[in-house]
């Protein structure tokens, strides 16, 4: 096994693998006392948020200016 795919998988020399040290599931690094700090987790559920909402405001600009008929009913 290659060290780029083990990487991704945790392989057995590593006690985390780089997507779960940048999701925050590292044991004390995201706690603040005794609270779990969900500052990381919040940010990225904030961005994909607005990424949703600029999305929709793209597709529905597209759909005035061409025509598309994403809003009307598929089912005449």
């Amino acid at each position: 096994m290659n060290h780029a795919a083990a990487g991704l998988v945790g392989g057995e020399d590593e006690e985390f693998s780089d997507l779960d040290v940048f999701w925050g599931a590292y044991g004390e690094g995201n706690t603040v006392g005794e609270q779990v700090d969900y500052t990381h987790s919040l940010l990225i559920f904030g961005v994909i948020g607005v990424c949703a909402i600029i999305t929709a405001s793209l597709l529905l600009w597209m759909d005035r200016k061409r025509h598309y008929g994403l809003e009307s009913p598929n089912i005449s």
